[in-house]
């Protein structure tokens, strides 16, 4: 019998695997299914003074960091490689604020980014909690301090926290003494924001393509005959018009760009309905600011990337301006938009104005080997290596001047082809390759500290070395050149910061995304996948949704309804996590694990989710029935537990029903052509109910979805042959 690791086994003995006696009244307990709750409830109701005790040890070995605990392989992976190695090293992290207006809910995120000794990069979400009442800076700052606290970190671990330029959050930081710095991404996004706003030559074309684009998001009718268009009568491949998304960057470029793309079946499409659609002039305008926008959702790609640095950001804005500049300078860019660019451009140079001052900025510039030197002055390449030597522990470098280094030729720049670049990346590549005079010598004389000079010698070496190509890796790089082993430190430190607050963002939308990965296997299956009043799932609330569950290719029928839902996780055992690749994906999507062989631990991971599930009106999905079930003709018993959080929380159950797979069997395993319909049904409401009636709601839902399901059964086997199931 293995040995119990919970504090409970001090006031019980175990008499076997379904019971437990009490050591204080020698009373036998029934534990079937392993949990130990009945037997808290038992010594907090008989022996107050025990269950005192036992909340004092629980609460001191909180604070005693757990290594017996069995972890997954990517928790235990990411335990080793962020906790007890980049934690521990001088990094960078970032923060953000995540608002839900229609349910007053906001969130504090904090993730910590680092790389380890061995040259990986690696973040770990340190915490995501409600804030409470106003947002103010001290709050905030006493936030982000506990969070320090929580993991036993100082602020002195802190390199720079990446922040928005909200009020709120520069006083936080200045309160709490961090080092910060902006959000890059996020004053790019604001940048284009407001030059679009005050653009009115562009505001009738805006205005269309929002017309037109709820057009069609509001009738499926209208995407289909659209689809038509495009693929019977202009033998193009089947588009959706992109709808604007006010909380997304770079939405309205993308809407723009695909209205642009369906010019011509827009066109056929409006010869039969009645839909705004834009003259000759407006076309030529829509073009041209697509044009102008796509070097900013380009670099808002390239800055929001697992790998992208700090270090890319003064080389990229470096680019863009010299992007926008071309744009400028072309024959058909007319006086508007020439006008319109060169507010872009001032309003980068007031937003960035202060990036080659900040060494933040520079020091991780100038230590990507892809860059080093190449954007600066000639006085901040002289300070950024000044500011190297003095973290070192040299003092400034000497006014005497030694020789100079032999400057590489220009036909020793390693070359890289283009092909696979985006245009702002060929832009930046080209810049690079223009002239490498800047990589010389730090002047040196011969009367300083032979530590001075060493340091220095090394600083030139380092400069004479060939810049990487783009798309080559500045870690390995480092790795593999231990000869700059005394740099290693600021390496690590400088270059882990990322360029702006997206992994914090990405909190809030990883399950979105790897949906969409998921609907990418679909396809490999021949299987056509029917959605049948999904408009439901819309709806801004909070629900729990249950369906039958029939084998893991339900996950993949799931992905195809997920856009329609604005915050989903699922429900699922814990046994799914081992499945490749589905368990590891489903892990990052964010969806919740349930070991049904620990109920105490099961409940407390409900009962989060319930509050999540409320406060920001997110929808949870469960299979009551529990486990897969390969009798298509009836449903398996359903299970409690998603009936009673939804009277709990007081939000509605909402059936999904999927027809039979009658293509799958142990014999034949998949058959093509298959054809699977998902039905929502409309939600049953749970107001006023208690867990009295969990049976009574159970049993509706149950009888429901058997009900439709028998529908579906007979539908899609109709025109089946015998031999096809």
């Amino acid at each position: 019998m293995r040995p119990k690791s919970s504090l409970i086994w001090r006031f019980f003995n175990q008499v076997n695997a379904d019971s437990a006696k009490c050591k204080q009244c020698d009373k036998t307990f029934s534990r079937k299914g392993g949990g130990t709750t009945s037997l808290k409830l038992h010594l907090k109701s008989k022996h107050g003074d025990k269950y005192e005790e036992l909340l004092l040890l629980e609460k001191d070995i909180q604070q005693i960091p757990h290594t017996t605990k069995q972890l997954t392989p990517l928790q235990e992976c990411k335990k080793q490689l962020s906790i007890t190695d980049s934690l521990k090293n001088k990094g960078a992290w970032d923060e953000n604020v995540w608002s839900e207006p229609s349910s007053n809910v906001s969130l504090l995120s904090l993730t910590a980014h680092g790389i380890t000794n061995k040259y990986e990069r690696v973040s770990i979400i340190l915490k995501c909690e409600q804030l409470e009442g106003r947002h103010t800076g001290e709050i905030i700052a006493n936030n982000l301090n506990n969070i320090l606290k929580d993991w036993g970190l100082s602020t002195e671990s802190v390199h720079c926290i990446l922040r928005d330029r909200g009020s709120n959050m520069i006083k936080a930081m200045n309160m709490a003494n961090f080092t910060d710095a902006n959000c890059t991404i996020h004053q790019l996004q604001l940048c284009v924001r407001s030059t679009m706003e005050i653009e009115e030559f562009l505001s009738s074309v805006i205005t269309k393509c929002k017309k037109i684009a709820t057009h069609f998001n509001h009738s499926l009718i209208a995407q289909n005959e659209l689809k038509q268009i495009q693929t019977e009568r202009l033998n193009q491949s089947g588009l959706s018009i992109i709808q604007e998304c006010s909380t997304r960057w770079n939405a309205t470029y993308y809407m723009m760009k695909r209205i642009l793309t369906l010019k011509d079946s827009l066109v056929l499409y409006s010869g039969a309905h009645d839909i705004p659609i834009l003259n000759a002039d407006e076309w030529l305008d829509l073009k041209k600011c697509v044009a102008i926008l796509k070097p900013f959702e380009e670099i808002t790609k390239e800055l929001s990337s697992a790998t992208a640095t700090i270090a890319s950001v003064i080389p990229l804005i470096y680019t863009l301006k010299n992007t926008l500049e071309t744009e400028k300078s072309k024959e058909e860019t007319s006086e508007n938009f020439k006008l319109m660019i060169t507010k872009m451009i001032q309003d980068i140079n007031v937003r960035f104005q202060d990036i080659e001052n900040n060494k933040i900025y520079t020091i991780a510039t100038y230590l990507d080997p892809r860059f080093k030197l190449k954007f600066f002055t000639e006085i901040t390449k002289e300070q950024v290596q000044s500011e190297i030597l003095g973290i070192l522990g040299c003092s400034k470098a000497s006014r005497d001047e030694g020789p100079s280094s032999p400057k590489r030729s220009r036909n020793e720049i390693p070359t890289t082809s283009s092909s696979n670049y985006s245009h702002i990346q060929s832009c930046l590549a080209e810049i690079l390759s223009l002239s490498d005079e800047e990589e010389q010598n730090i002047d040196c004389g011969d009367d300083v500290h032979n530590q001075f000079i060493v340091k220095k010698t090394l600083l030139n070496e380092y400069n004479r070395e060939k810049r990487l190509t783009l798309n080559e890796d500045p870690l390995l790089w480092w790795k593999m050149h231990t000869k700059y082993h005394c740099l290693s430190d600021l390496v690590r430190q400088y270059l882990s910061p990322p360029p702006g607050s997206v992994p914090s963002e990405q909190l809030f939308s990883a399950a979105g995304y790897y949906a969409g990965i998921f609907k990418h296997i679909t396809k490999l299956y021949d299987v056509k996948w029917e959605l049948r009043r999904t408009e439901i799932l819309a709806d801004e609330h909070g629900a729990v949704i249950v369906s039958n569950h029939q084998s893991t290719f339900d996950a993949l029928g799931m992905v195809y309804i997920w856009e329609n839902v604005n915050k989903l996780t699922v429900v699922m055992k814990k046994e799914i996590w081992y499945f490749v690749p589905l368990g590891v994906a489903a892990y990052f999507a964010g969806f919740i694990f349930i070991d049904r062989k620990n109920p105490e631990r099961a409940y407390y991971q409900l009962q989060t989710t319930t509050d999540i599930m409320v406060k920001g009106k997110a929808k949870i999905w469960f299979f009551p029935e529990g486990t897969r079930n390969k009798d298509y003709t009836r449903l398996l018993p359903f299970k409690k537990g998603a009936f009673k959080m939804a009277i709990t929380a007081q939000v509605p159950v909402i059936p999904v029903v999927f027809s039979p797979y009658y293509f799958i069997s142990k014999e034949k395993e998949f058959f093509k052509n298959g054809h699977i319909v998902i039905q929502c049904l409309e939600p049953i409401p749970t107001k006023g109910l208690n867990l009295d009636d969990v049976e009574e709601l159970m049993k509706q839902v149950q009888d429901k979805i058997a009900i439709v399901y028998k529908d579906l059964s007979r539908e899609v086997m109709a025109n089946l042959t015998p031999s096809d199931y």
